[in-house]
């Protein structure tokens, strides 16, 4: 199992109006940033008075051991996804990375990562499921240069791994992550 490690980020208020949420802006370092700073900002959409918010924050997020902060802070939005579709912060990097660099639609990553769950706990109820885990896992120890394939799966067992309850699960999902804050 890898280890995580919870790092702090400044957060930063870049929206139009009072209520819009702070965006990760860079890991914390030192005391560099006036967490008193204010800014104008509407009230809300339809009060255009001005109001003064908080322009910074802070936040931690546990991240995993081998992550870099800055790099968490360039692609936060889709490390929010991996982890927010159920991917554990303990996985090697090549499991993160192929979840959050190499599969497009969240059906695909919550597909892979709900494999990568039961495979680590050793309890399949079918062979076939058992067997793509396994697949997958064997796909993912190689090197990009050592594979013989571009892909884990055949396109035939994409389509057993992205059945309508695994795409409407993933629909929910995300519309749940677009909702919720850092």
């Amino acid at each position: 199992m890898n280890k995580t490690k919870v790092v702090a980020f400044v957060t930063e208020h870049r929206g139009e109006v009072s209520y819009t949420g702070h965006d990760l802006a860079f890991p914390l370092n030192d005391d560099s940033v006036d967490f008193d700073e204010t800014k104008e900002a509407l009230a809300s959409s339809d009060d255009f008075r001005l109001v003064r918010v908080k322009r910074w924050g802070k936040v931690e997020i546990e991240l995993p051991g081998w992550m870099d902060p800055s790099e968490f802070v360039r692609d936060w939005v889709c490390w929010k996804w991996v982890f927010g579709l159920g991917a554990r912060k303990t996985w090697p990097e090549p499991w993160l990375r192929f979840i959050a660099q190499d599969l497009r639609s969240a059906a695909e990553k919550l597909a892979v990562i709900k494999l990568l769950t039961t495979f680590e706990k050793g309890r399949f109820r079918s062979e076939y499921r058992q067997s793509l885990a396994e697949q997958l896992v064997n796909w993912l120890e190689n090197t990009p240069a050592e594979r013989r394939y571009d892909s884990p799966f055949s396109p035939r067992q994409w389509r057993s791994l992205l059945n309508n309850h695994i795409k409407r699960e993933a629909e929910q999902t995300d519309a749940a992550l677009y909702r919720s804050g850092i």
